[in-house]
């Protein structure tokens, strides 16, 4: 191909306009040259129109002509068909009356009588015999006065024939019983079973059957029949008439007077056809209809009764009259071929046509010389002109001087056209040659490798970064296997891979790019990343691969790899630090705070304002430092992973109302006002984990205290949030975050410029809160307006069911605590074990002040169980981290000794982590309790369990 581009065209343009100037230029010349100018030409243009108009005048004519015919036929056709018709309608409806005057004669019953009295008719004495003789008789007079009846039988209820008169050639021929047959089986039966008493029944015509196989040769019939009832009205049988199709269909023409005709069943079939073998096709397994002969009525049967229309793509006039008997009937089609239709339109013209055709001829003799002369010749010329261009013979040229008027301007245009196509060609040759030559520096430079493969996987390109990356040179691969730079096993299976994707076209590398391995020269494996995909080169398949050593990059994630594993471990490290601090830590705190505790509610001896103040300072900053270590211990097992969230319906309202209660007096403290926006509302059920929902909701409304200001207000509201969502707000009108610092409000250990004032905190509650939050599947978020205040909120998910839990004493946090001092009856012993004297001597002024309890303590576990023998204590409260035997072993043997397993037993552990408190109570203990302790829950333990005790 060609191609013309922009500027070759343009010269083209040029030297049109020029010749047209040349052309006006030498008008005066080329005038005198014309023999056989325009003028000539429109002369001859003008007689060609008068000989079209003399064609079109007589072929109106003969156009209206058969049009009169075509309406005649029509016409015709459709009579045709109503009045056979009428004829077949007549014939059926003289069977149906005749099968009535049977029904209605003394036979009928009185063979129903004889049947049900042992063959002797009650009335009249005679034997069933006789009286299928004389209905023998009735059906040969009627089957010999009309001849379209092929045969009458009398069928019992069960389908056996009890009488049988067939015609053979107008001859009643009466079937001996040793002939009857059992038709129970026959469709026809089963319906006309199903017809009410004195309805008539019509059914399809089909191939008679005799024995159940189609009988040779091939009879129609159409069943006529009326069921049989006894004088009680039961069912008795049926009364059946066969019409033979033959005698049905006997007017129909054999297309001698130029008309065939055509019976359809109302699926399609052909019951009459001129060629016969085209007929009951639905008898005899083939698949013919209307469809196939007659598409153009086919589409009219569904909508219509009777029709006639001129088909022009067959060239017939067909008509259709449908003959319908109770539910079954058949179409009557009557077709008038083109032939008949128009053969006396087409005698009478056959003078004028051929009048026409000599005229037609001798002006297209003198039309073909004059065209031929003067116009096809150069045609000619310029076609032969133009096929030696397209070839690429740019040179040749036209003889402008051959011809004369408006070809010579075609002649001249042409040769200019070619004149300026060689020089645009000349200035593509360059182009290309040039862009190749920027092709191929471009390719050389590349970082990647390229390489191009022909169908077979031989190399046909090879640019320099592949040699770089391979080691060859490209000499050394052109025409190779490219599988020579593949290691094991892609080495042997690559002629594999390209007869497959040949054989099925699937695409297993193609278009994906992948890692792989490559081989160099030097025999060395290295990994690759292969990009390839496949192009087509003159009706050739070809692939392309681009190709990128990729060993630095592994090497690199091998150290990244290595890296991240040094950092697991180092963190692992670190929480098993963090759990060993923590309970090295909550040992020391036991003491402190239990004694701080002792101090401030000692009954006997009350504390100066001083001391208490000092007290106070001591819990408040034990209380503190115990928030810290629970907090950092929180965050250590988030990031590890280790903190595991039990999701369940979770009812909000018990757990707002106990956070609440938990800040109120921190609130008061500061005059803040709490304005509970869901009060004595219904909140529906969330999934979320227990205690955590609760640790979220007071780390929120505990920030808003600390962080408002004095006297200030706080808001908490609830309402649907997007996707079954539940929010929960709380709003403070404290001083706000300001834009900067928003980014930094989850971040660990940042309190946003807090850290030097007054206001207590570790700055990792909100950093613990959203980590729980998306462990609980749920949303955290924050507004904030510097000097307004700050709103941050929760989404938890909505529950399937929002009933309330029985979690809701756990929720509230609360539980009265009753001192055993005025429990009634004997005194309670306990037996404490711990190897810390701290933390003995605790326990000994926490028991000295309840009254009632007799304190036994040891300071190891073998100590402790000889005591529980001997002693047999109300209750045990046993350490876990005691020299030699621990707190779990020394369980397990008061479990399996019969004098101590019914002893309750209550941890109390520096072990305050979850999976601690989990093993405490899976291992029997009753309660686990965490150091440092919390006199009310000890009160509170011992409380219950010595109270169930008594």
């Amino acid at each position: 191909m060609v191609v013309v581009p922009a500027s070759a065209i343009a010269l083209w343009g040029e030297s049109m306009q020029e010749g047209a100037m040349g052309a006006a230029k030498n008008a005066g010349q080329r005038k005198k040259e014309f023999t056989f100018g325009l003028r000539g030409k429109a002369i001859l243009g003008l007689g060609g129109l008068l000989l079209l108009a003399l064609l079109a005048t007589g072929g109106v004519a003969y156009w209206q002509s058969l049009q009169l015919a075509e309406k005649a036929a029509m016409q015709r056709a459709l009579a045709e068909v109503a009045s056979l018709g009428s004829q077949i309608e007549t014939t059926v409806n003289e069977s149906k009356h005749a099968l009535m005057v049977i029904r209605d004669t003394p036979p009928v019953q009185a063979i129903i009588r004889s049947r049900a009295n042992d063959g002797i008719d009650p009335l009249s004495g005679d034997k069933q015999l006789l009286w299928e003789q004389r209905l023998q008789t009735i059906f040969s007079s009627f089957i010999t006065q009309f001849p379209q009846i092929q045969q009458l039988h009398y069928l019992d209820d069960k389908g056996n024939e009890l009488v049988r008169v067939d015609s053979n050639h107008g001859h009643a021929y009466v079937i001996p019983a040793s002939g009857l047959q059992n038709k129970m089986k026959r469709s026809y039966f089963k319906e006309i079973m199903q017809v009410a008493n004195g309805e008539i029944y019509f059914s399809h015509m089909d191939l008679n059957r005799e024995q159940g196989k189609i009988e040779e040769p091939h009879r129609a019939v159409l069943r006529i029949a009326t069921p049989v009832f006894d004088d009680i009205g039961n069912r008795r049988g049926m009364l059946i008439i066969n019409l033979l199709g033959q005698q049905l269909f006997a007017e129909l023409g054999d297309g001698k007077n130029g008309i065939h005709h055509y019976v359809i069943n109302n699926d399609g079939y052909f019951l009459y056809h001129p060629d016969a073998a085209k007929s009951f096709g639905f008898d005899l397994g083939f698949d013919y209809t209307v469809r196939n002969e007659f598409p153009l009525l086919a589409e009219l049967l569904s909508v219509e009764n009777e029709h006639v229309a001129y088909d022009a793509e067959d060239g017939k006039v067909e008509a259709f009259h449908k003959l319908l008997f109770d539910h079954h009937g058949f179409t009557l089609i009557a077709v008038i071929p083109d032939k008949v239709v128009f053969s006396a339109v087409r005698a009478s013209f056959n003078p004028l046509l051929l009048s026409i055709l000599v005229i037609i001829l001798i002006a297209l003799v003198l039309i073909t010389w004059l065209v031929s002369h003067y116009i096809v010749t150069p045609v000619v010329h310029l076609a032969e002109a133009s096929d030696k261009m397209l070839k690429g013979n740019l040179s040749f040229r036209l003889a402008e001087d051959e011809v004369r008027d408006e070809f010579r301007q075609l002649y001249q245009t042409l040769n200019a056209f070619a004149e300026n196509q060689q020089h645009a060609t000349e200035r593509l040759e360059h182009e290309v040659t040039d862009k190749t030559t920027h092709l191929s520096s471009v390719v050389n430079s590349l970082v990647d490798g390229l390489i191009t493969i022909d169908n077979l996987g031989s190399v046909k390109s090879f640019n320099p970064a592949a040699e770089r990356i391979f080691g060859y040179a490209e000499g050394e691969v052109i025409g190779q296997n490219v599988k020579m730079l593949m290691p094991e096993p892609y080495h042997s299976e690559h002629d594999g891979y390209l007869k497959h994707f040949h054989d099925t076209g699937v695409k297993k590398v193609i278009g994906i790019g992948r890692e792989v391995e490559g081989r160099r020269k030097d025999g060395s494996v290295f990994p690759l990343d292969l990009a390839v995909n496949a192009m087509d080169l003159n009706g050739d398949s070809a692939f392309v691969g681009i190709i990128r050593d990729i060993t630095e990059r592994k090497l690199a994630e091998a150290a990244l790899q290595q890296a991240k594993d040094t950092a697991e471990k180092a963190n692992a490290a670190k929480s098993e630090f963090l759990s060993s601090m923590s309970h090295e830590l909550r040992t020391p705190m036991n003491a402190i705070l239990g004694f701080a505790q002792l101090l401030e509610s000692h009954p006997d001896e009350q504390l100066s304002e001083e001391q208490a103040e000092c007290v106070r300072h001591i819990l408040k900053g034990g209380n503190h430092l115990l928030q810290l270590i629970n907090e950092v211990l929180d965050m250590a097992r988030i990031e590890a992973g280790r903190v595991t969230v039990s999701i369940e319906a979770v009812h909000p309202r018990p757990f707002v109302d106990a956070c609440l209660e938990m800040i109120g007096s921190m609130a008061d403290k500061r005059g803040i006002q709490i304005h509970d926006q869901t009060s004595g509302r219904d909140l529906p059920a969330v999934r979320a984990d227990y205690t955590r929902f609760k640790q979220v909701l007071l780390n929120l409304l505990s920030n808003a205290v600390k962080y408002n200001r004095k006297n200030g207000e706080i808001w908490l509201q609830c309402k649907p949030a997007e996707a079954d969502m539940l929010r929960l707000s709380v709003r403070d009108s404290g001083l706000g975050i300001v834009a900067e610092k928003r980014a930094e409000v989850f971040a660990p250990f940042n309190r946003l410029g807090a850290e030097g004032s007054a206001i207590e905190g570790t700055g990792i509650g909100l950093t613990i809160a959203k980590q729980l939050v998306e462990l609980m599947g749920g949303n955290i978020g924050f507004d904030s307006e510097p000097g307004v205040g700050s709103t941050f909120w929760v989404e938890f998910p909505l529950a399937d069911d929002h009933h309330h839990h029985a979690a809701h004493a756990a929720a509230t946090g609360t539980t009265a605590v009753e001192s055993t001092a005025g429990a009634k009856g004997r005194a309670k012993t306990l037996l404490y074990v711990e190897d810390n004297p701290a933390n003995m001597s605790l326990m000994e002024h926490i028991i000295g002040r309840m009254a009632h309890i007799e304190l036994i303590t040891a300071h190891n576990a073998e100590l402790g169980l000889e005591l529980a023998e001997s002693k047999q204590p109300d209750l045990i409260i046993m350490d876990i981290n005691l020299p030699g035997m621990d707190g779990f072993e020394a369980l397990r043997h008061l479990q399996q000794d019969d004098l101590t397993n019914h002893i309750p037993v209550i941890a109390l552990s520096a072990n305050a982590m979850e999976k601690d408190v989990k093993r405490g109570l899976a291992a029997g203990f009753l309660r686990y309790l965490t150091k440092p302790i919390n006199i009310s829950e000890v009160h509170m333990a011992l409380h219950e369990v010595l109270e169930d005790r008594q």
